[in-house]
């Protein structure tokens, strides 16, 4: 009875393993080569030239929505959160906290709290969302159910993406941007997380003088405004000094 034998050829063999290694090389070589360029786009930013850096986050509509102000000193690493109620009006400068424009509202704030320096160098960032979206950041990054805007925002500054965590990073920031109108960039970001992850962090409610905001008239305009406590923000610029 005849035999038949299936006979393999090791030069067919030895070079399709070489094609499959080529391959995976190859393949290594492009995703290593996207990472590297990711981490050098990220870690260039001017968060890493500045004295201080300021983020306000508004949740709900300029009217109506709470305020929660960051700021951190990158030569300390001292970082303070503060939550701001709807309303907020600083009665010593006669200004206004709940403003449509953020960038106006940090610049009450860093007067508030003498902030603004001819000698040190600050940069500034916005957020704006529903409490929806807020809740939905908080969330999907921390775990953590939100109580107070305030302590839910420490926990996103708690955690920061080292360079095996770029992907993650990324993911992060695209949500972000998706349930957030912001100014910050990703290399911005990416660094102030950095800095927050590493500094010590305390975080305040401000109250208002009257459980309700009162009515005036400016101009003809009426305008609800809830007067900031003066002598808690006189505590709080005794511990954000520089």
């Amino acid at each position: 009875m005849a035999k038949n034998y299936v006979s393999s050829n090791p030069r067919k063999r030895g070079k399709a393993i070489s094609i499959v290694v080529a391959i995976i090389v190859i393949g290594v070589v492009i995703v290593g080569g996207w990472y590297w360029l990711m981490y050098n786009n990220l870690k260039t930013s001017p968060v890493t030239r500045v004295d201080r850096v300021n983020l306000i986050w508004r949740i709900g509509s300029p009217e109506k929505g709470e305020y929660v102000f960051a700021t951190v000193d990158t030569r300390n690493f001292n970082m303070f959160i503060m939550q701001f109620p709807p309303y907020s009006f600083w009665g010593g400068g006669e200004a206004s906290i709940a403003n449509t424009d953020l960038i106006h509202s940090i610049d009450n704030i860093t007067k508030m709290l003498n902030l603004n320096s001819s000698t040190a160098k600050s940069i500034s960032f916005y957020l704006s969302s529903d409490e929806k979206h807020f809740k939905n950041v908080i969330t999907r990054f921390t775990g953590k159910k939100v109580y107070s805007y305030a302590s839910a925002l420490k926990a996103i500054f708690d955690h920061s993406y080292p360079f095996y965590e770029l992907f993650q990073f990324k993911s992060f920031y695209d949500y972000l941007t998706a349930n957030a109108v912001t100014n910050i960039t990703a290399p911005d970001l990416y660094n102030l997380l950095k800095y927050t992850a590493h500094s010590s962090k305390s975080v305040v409610s401000l109250n208002g003088l009257t459980k309700y905001p009162v009515e005036i008239s400016v101009e003809g305009k009426k305008e609800a405004r809830l007067y900031l406590n003066e002598e808690q923000i006189g505590f709080l610029r005794s511990l954000v000094k520089p």
